[in-house]
């Protein structure tokens, strides 16, 4: 994706089944809704710095989601965000455990819950 895109377009990108990995630019600061849903062979993303709200269903059926990071500019997690991504293992997190813990997560999160959590971390 090309740096001075600004927004991802609601279900802009729902049913890719051949995108395996996406680096979204700095210059993205809103995710629509349902943008990656249904992205079965996404396996890792890399989250821009300035993103505050990861919508509802954003990665709704990701069923290879492996591993995602996430800037510490993040407050909010939509409903059914991380629902079906049943191989969800890491979420490398930039900020610290305090910041995670006040990241408001909505419901049908069940696989990002159950994912390891790296604080201070980026993905390598």
């Amino acid at each position: 994706m090309p740096e001075g895109v600004t927004e991802i377009s609601d279900k802009a990108f729902s049913g890719c089944i051949g995108l395996k990995s996406i680096v979204i630019p700095k210059s993205v600061t809103v995710i629509g809704v349902g943008a990656f849903q249904k992205c079965s062979s996404l396996e890792s993303v890399e989250l821009p710095e300035g993103i505050t709200k990861i919508e509802s269903s954003t990665f709704d059926g990701c069923s290879s989601l492996e591993s995602i990071e996430i800037h510490d500019s993040v407050t909010f997690i939509g409903k059914s965000c991380f629902s079906g991504c049943v191989k969800l293992r890491d979420v490398y997190f930039t900020g610290s455990d305090e910041q995670w813990k006040k990241v408001t997560i909505d419901d049908d999160n069940m696989y990002l819950g159950s994912a390891t959590v790296h604080c201070n971390s980026t993905m390598q």
